[in-house]
């Protein structure tokens, strides 16, 4: 493969490299994966507040909005109900 231009012993070429193959394969490891991420109850009040101010004015949908926060759209409306 060097021989075609590819530097076998570049460690940071490597890490890409294998990140592309597990990519394409979809054999992406655990290390890659986002963690959950866990809120307070007082961070869920906070954004369902936040919710209320955004729905008074119209302005987005609430799966857009749970997007824009990053939760589920159905945790979001698990937090409205509850």
């Amino acid at each position: 493969m060097e021989a075609a231009g590819l530097p076998l012993n570049d460690g940071r070429f490597l890490n890409e490299l294998n990140e592309l193959i597990s990519l394409v394969t979809g054999s992406a490891t655990a290390a890659k994966t986002s963690k959950r991420r866990s809120f307070t109850d007082a961070e869920k009040s906070k954004i369902v507040e936040e919710w209320k101010k955004v729905e008074a004015a119209g302005k987005k949908t609430k799966a857009a909005f749970a997007r824009e926060i990053g939760v589920g759209y159905q945790t979001f409306i698990n937090w409205l109900r509850g």
